[in-house]
């Protein structure tokens, strides 16, 4: 999890983090395709330490995404049992779900750039990579829920289809069972 340090260092990383990725990709796209060496190598030092800081504040911006998912966790793990429990079919899982996520997807990123906020918040070491789990759908529900679209204006038959109703409850009784773990009832 993160290491001993203030708040204010998580976030002063986490800003300047931000400042090397915009002069990184600034420069990228100004001089990334010159042949001159000496720019080159500038490219590669800086991509290599944006590289390096990424890791290193990972696990802060980690735990402010878990941080706004775990404000929606009870949710998540009662839809998630409805679904499981045969009270909401794969399309309405899917919807319920993926409205939700997409919307804690967009709190957790206006959060990793609203540094003033972030000073007044404060981290759960115990719902670490929370998020990771409920993220982990947002590509595979967005993919059923493409499918049922051209599934509908007959673009897709039934026996083109990536994911099934029985496919994506497997997954949600597994993930379940981890995000279980996160609650103590």
């Amino acid at each position: 999890y993160l290491k001993k340090k203030n708040l204010n260092q998580y976030i002063e990383s986490l800003e300047f983090f931000y400042f090397v990725q915009k002069l990184f990709l600034s420069l990228r796209g100004t001089y990334g395709k010159s042949t001159n060496p000496l720019i080159l190598d500038f490219l590669k030092v800086i991509e290599g330490f944006y590289l390096w800081e990424s890791k290193k504040i990972y696990p802060y911006m980690q735990a402010l995404t878990d941080q706004v998912f775990w404000g929606s966790s009870k949710f998540y793990r009662e839809t998630m049992r409805k679904f499981v429990g045969g009270e909401l079919n794969a399309l309405e899982f899917t919807q319920e779900f993926l409205d939700r996520l997409l919307a804690d997807r967009e709190e957790a990123n206006n959060l990793l750039e609203d540094f003033q906020k972030q000073a007044n918040i404060e981290l759960n070491p115990n719902i670490f990579e929370f998020s990771k789990i409920i993220l982990d759908f947002e590509l595979l529900l967005e993919g059923y829920q493409n499918e049922v679209e051209e599934l509908e204006t007959g673009e897709l038959s039934e026996n083109d289809l990536s994911f099934t109703q029985n496919s994506i409850l497997e997954g949600v009784k597994h993930a379940l069972e981890k995000i279980n773990k996160y609650f103590t009832d």
